[in-house]
């Protein structure tokens, strides 16, 4: 019996570039190309047909709110019921903006543990309604996850309407907030706002740019992220593809950034974080095979994923 649960979440309601829902497809068919066996996978409530429906109001700084509040509510129920805190897990999700359920759901089920945050990934996603530049919410999924407002560094006053849609996304997770800046971890990071910036300069968020992750030693980066989440009891992995360098991998993602991770390097990453001696959830997630050419992301996303697999599965 396999000690991995696998959950594939097609929700793409907090992206502003459409077919990362596709993204677990593309996965699938490239495991087929090369006959290898993904496992049994459940699949997550996804409510993508709102996307299609005109009528449904939008709020110009949280964008979907409403669709994404239900896709939170939804599936925090079916997790509360489903996930099994002797397995580890892996998340094939489509944006980035689901994270936070999961996150949420964790701490509903085990209020008392504490969860450790490493964030792959070119950006930041610490944006709230109060100051994201585009109201895309796969950049604010922190923020719901930290109970950030960012006030501060706010651009513009909020309806009354879309305060209270925030608010109730970031108490899903129960009396407390999901995640404590003290134990989340960047890696990867090179496209950042001010405001971004300005709390993790204000919270002490440690992190790691790209160009030091390529340049310095692996096992001694993942030594430290180790020493400093030692007191977790979950480790909690949010890889985006975008994190990698595009021109070395692919363009098959919304948001690409110049001068990312490279390949081998990302391998090594993902090997030893996925052998660290916790309870551990793996999240993919923003490939998009309709900006890809030849499925080149989903490819080498695959390698990773099995990687990941052969580790958890110890």
């Amino acid at each position: 019996m396999s000690k991995i649960q696998k959950f594939v979440n097609k929700n793409e309601l907090g992206a502003g570039i459409r077919g990362t829902s596709l993204s677990f497809d593309a996965i699938r068919f490239e495991s087929l190309n090369q006959n290898y066996d993904l496992g049994e996978v459940f699949y997550l409530f996804a409510n993508n047909e709102i996307l299609f429906n005109k009528v449904i109001k939008q709020f110009e700084y949280a964008l979907n709110i409403d669709g994404i509040l239900n896709h939170y509510i939804e599936n925090i129920k079916i997790l509360e019921k489903e996930i099994n805190y002797d397995h580890n897990q892996v998340f094939f999700s489509a944006d980035h903006s689901s994270s936070g359920l999961y996150l949420s759901a964790f701490k509903k089920i085990n209020p008392d543990a504490k969860i450790g945050v490493v964030w792959i990934d070119a950006h930041g996603d610490m944006h709230s309604p109060y100051t994201s530049p585009s109201g895309n919410m796969h950049g604010m999924t922190l923020s719901i996850a930290l109970r950030e407002d960012n006030i501060e560094r706010k651009k513009r006053e909020l309806p009354i309407e879309v305060k209270n849609k925030w608010k109730k996304l970031q108490s899903l997770s129960g009396e407390q907030k999901a995640l404590e800046y003290s134990n989340l971890i960047f890696l990867g990071i090179r496209d950042l706002e001010e405001q971004e910036e300005f709390i993790l300069k204000k919270n002490n968020v440690e992190y790691y740019k790209s160009s030091k992750v390529n340049s310095e030693s692996i096992s001694e980066i993942v030594k430290n992220i180790d020493e400093k989440l030692k007191d977790c009891d979950h480790i909690f992995i949010s890889f985006d593809v975008d994190s990698m360098d595009p021109d070395k991998v692919s363009y098959g993602t919304g948001t690409p950034v110049k001068n990312g991770l490279n390949l081998d390097v990302t391998k090594e990453l993902i090997d030893r974080l996925t052998k660290l001696k916790k309870k551990i959830s793996f999240e993919i997630v923003e490939i998009n095979p309709l900006l890809d050419s030849h499925n080149n992301m989903a490819r080498e996303s695959l390698e990773l994923i099995k990687i990941v697999f052969e580790n958890l599965e110890k």
